[in-house]
C-alpha cells in the first residue's frame, strides 16, 4: 500500500461522512463511558476520521479504522459505539471496491484482524462469534463494494466506448465533406474550364467555319449535362444515396470526348482488367486523367496529351503526360485539385506526383494498390 500526499489530498464531499459520524461517535461515547470517557472519545473521534481517505485511498482507510479499533479494545475496552461499527462497514465497502486487488486483500486482512481482537479482548463476547461478525460486518460490504466497483468499471468502459464512436463518427462526417468537397471541385472545375476553352474557339469559328462553331457549341451542351448529372448525384448524397453510377475509368471515353471537342490531342491507352477495380481507386484515377486533362486545357494552346493507365497484379498506374505551348489563362486554377488528389491517393495507400519533366512536359503519376478501398 503506497501513498502520496497528493493522492490523499481531501476533498469536501468526501469529508461529511467521516465528520458526521464522528459527531455521532463522540457523542455516544462521551455519554456512554463511565471510564476513560475522555479517552475512548478521542480514540473513537480519530478512528472515524480516517473515511475521509476511502475514496483514493481505500486501503489506508481500512487500516486506519482497523488500527483504531485495535488501539481501543487493548487500551480500554472494545469499541461499541454506533458510529465506529458504520464506519468499520463503510471501510470494508470501500476496500471491496478498491482498484487494485491487493488494497483489497490487506485491508480486508487488518479489518478481520480488528474484529477478532476486538472480540478476543471483550470479555462479554466470545470468539465463536467472530466467523457470523466477519460475514456480517465485513464480507458483505466488501463483496457490496466489489460489485457497486464492476459496474462502475462497465458503464465507465460504455462511455468510454461511445465517446470512441462519437469520435469516429465525426471524423467520418468530417472526411465525406472533404471528399464531397473534392468531387465537387472536379466537377465543376473541369466543366467550366471545358466550357470556357470550347466557347472561345466557337466564338472564333462562328464567321470562318460555321461547322466547327457549331460542333463546340454541341460539345458545351454536352459538357454542360454531363456536369449536372454529377452535381445531381453528388447533391443528392447530402438526403440519400445516389443512384446514378459514380464516374470510373468506364466512362473515360465521355470524358476525352469532351476534351477533344474542345481542341485536346488525347491519346488513351489502357492495359489490363479495369472493370474491377475498387470502387475508391477507380473513382480516384479518373478523377486524376480529369485533373490532367483540365490543366491542359486551362495552361496550354492546343495540349496534345498522352494518357496511360496499367492495372498490374498489386498496383494501378497512371501516367498523365501533357504538351503543348503554355499561355496565361485567364481562369487559372488555385492548385486545390492537385492537393486533393494528393490526398486521396495517400489515403489509398498509394504515391502520386505532379510536375515538369526534362522535356518540359506537365507529368501526373499516381500508383494505387488495387486491394485498397
Amino acid at each position: 500500500m503506497r501513498t502520496s500526499v497528493s493522492a490523499v489530498r481531501l476533498r469536501l464531499p468526501d469529508l461529511w461522512l467521516p465528520l458526521t459520524l464522528a459527531v455521532l461517535a463522540g457523542v455516544e461515547t462521551a455519554v456512554g463511558s463511565d471510564a476513560d470517557m475522555v479517552l475512548r472519545t478521542v480514540l473513537a473521534v480519530l478512528t472515524v476520521l480516517g473515511l475521509a481517505v476511502r475514496r483514493r485511498q481505500p486501503a489506508l482507510a481500512a487500516a486506519w479504522v482497523a488500527v483504531g479499533m485495535s488501539v481501543e479494545s487493548a487500551v480500554t475496552e472494545s469499541p461499541d459505539e454506533v458510529g465506529i461499527l458504520v464506519a468499520y462497514i463503510v471501510a470494508a465497502f470501500a476496500v471491496g471496491g478498491a482498484a487494485d486487488k491487493k488494497d483489497t486483500v490487506l485491508g480486508c486482512a487488518m479489518l478481520g484482524l480488528a474484529v477478532t481482537v476486538s472480540i478476543a479482548l471483550d470479555p462479554s463476547d466470545s470468539l465463536s462469534n467472530v466467523v457470523q461478525t466477519l460475514v456480517l460486518f465485513l464480507v458483505v460490504p466488501a463483496g457490496l463494494g466489489w460489485l457497486f466497483d464492476r459496474r462502475g468499471r462497465a458503464l465507465t468502459s460504455l462511455e468510454q466506448a461511445n465517446e470512441d464512436l462519437r469520435k469516429e463518427a465525426a471524423a467520418a462526417v468530417d472526411a465525406e465533406r472533404r471528399r464531397l468537397s473534392h468531387e465537387l471541385h472536379d466537377v465543376v472545375s473541369h466543366a467550366v474550364t471545358l466550357i470556357a476553352v470550347t466557347a472561345e474557339a466557337g466564338a472564333t469559328a462562328v464567321r470562318a467555319d460555321p461547322d466547327a462553331a457549331e460542333r463546340r457549341f454541341v460539345a458545351i451542351a454536352e459538357t454542360s449535362r454531363d456536369a449536372l448529372a454529377e452535381l445531381r448525384a453528388l447533391l443528392a448524397l447530402l438526403d440519400a444515396p445516389a443512384t446514378a453510377p459514380a464516374p470510373g475509368l468506364t466512362t473515360l471515353a465521355a470524358l476525352v470526348g469532351g476534351a477533344r471537342s474542345a481542341g485536346a490531342s488525347v491519346e488513351l491507352r489502357m492495359d489490363g482488367d479495369l472493370a474491377g477495380l475498387p470502387g475508391d481507386v477507380d473513382r480516384t484515377a479518373y478523377r486524376i486523367v480529369q485533373e490532367g486533362l483540365t490543366n491542359a486545357l486551362r495552361h496550354s494552346r492546343e495540349p496534345r496529351l498522352v494518357v496511360e493507365i496499367t492495372r498490374g497484379p498489386v498496383d494501378l498506374d497512371l501516367r498523365v503526360v501533357s504538351r503543348g505551348e503554355s499561355h496565361r489563362s485567364t481562369y487559372g486554377g488555385s492548385r486545390r485539385g492537385l492537393a486533393g488528389l494528393a490526398e486521396r491517393v495517400s489515403a489509398l495507400g498509394g504515391r502520386f506526383e505532379a510536375g515538369r519533366d526534362g522535356d518540359g512536359a506537365f507529368v501526373l503519376t499516381a500508383r494505387m494498390p488495387v486491394g485498397a478501398s
